[in-house]
This record gives structure tokens, sequence and C-alpha cells, in this order.
């Protein structure tokens, strides 16, 4: 049977875990935590077209509630970031010597699970992105459960 592309995820989503701020900052503590970045729906990729993770080291002024936690693996937590989030200086390293590219470009090139894993963060950010208020009042939403859910700020 043929396996389709960016389906074969390996990561564990812990859906329960992922619920507790307590849990989810240990995650972005541990040393080799990693970071999928994205720019405007466009994923890093190293000259060499190899995906990129980034250290916590590189994102260093993110918060919990700029990042969407996308799972754990043999290797540990992997969590997503928009660019814009960060301060310039960290933009601009991060792009050093690397390139934000459309995945579908070099998506044939990957491995199955990093291309899982890398179309995964950009869906979830893309969804954040364009879903930035309520459909039912216009109120501002939030994002809550980690990034996997977004929550009205309306309170009436």
């Amino acid at each position: 049977m043929m396996k389709l592309k960016y389906s074969q995820m390996p990561l564990d989503r812990c859906s329960n875990l992922r619920k507790d701020p307590q849990w989810l900052q240990q995650r972005l503590s541990d040393d080799n935590v990693r970071f999928v970045v994205v720019q405007n729906g466009l994923n890093l990729f190293s000259a060499a077209r190899q995906p990129v993770y980034v250290q916590k080291s590189a994102v260093a002024s993110a918060s919990l509630d700029q990042l969407v936690f996308l799972g754990t693996d043999a290797l540990g937590s992997i969590f997503a970031i928009d660019i814009q989030q960060l301060s310039s200086d960290e933009q601009q390293n991060i792009e050093a010597g690397n390139e934000f590219a459309d995945i579908r470009k070099y998506g044939p090139l990957l491995r199955d699970d990093e291309a899982a894993i890398f179309a995964f963060g950009k869906g979830l950010l893309h969804w954040h992105k364009t879903h930035r208020y309520c459909g039912r009042c216009g109120a501002e939403n939030a994002s809550s459960e980690a990034g996997h859910s977004r929550r009205c700020q309306n309170r009436d």
C-alpha cells in the first residue's frame, strides 16, 4: 500500500498532557527541545535543502503563549513558532545560511516523518493566523491547549 508523504506523523501529540501549563513549561525547559520556524507559510531549510530545527537559544525571547506544541519523539519535544514573534536579532540569526521555502518545494526530498512534522507545524500556525477572531461575535481569539485550540476572549 502506498503511503501518503505528509501523513506519517511520528510524534506523540500528548493531547491530555499539553493542557497542563506546568508540563508544557517543563518540555520548553528541556535541553533537547527543538523548534520548527515558519515565516508566512514557509518552512525553514538549510542550504543543503534539509529541514532546520532550531534550538532554544535561537528563540530565547519566545514565551509559551507564542508557541504551538507539536509533540514529542525519541529526541525530545518539538514546538512551532512564527518567526514574526521573535526579535529582529533572532530572526536574522535564524535566517543566516538558511532559506524559507514552501514545503512542497523540498517535500519530496524529505523523510516522511520530517515532512509530516514540518507540514503539521506550518498548518497549525496558518490556522492561528487565519482564525484570529471569533466567528460568532468577532472578538479576538486566544491560543489555548498549547496551540491546539482557540478561545473567544469575549466573556459575555
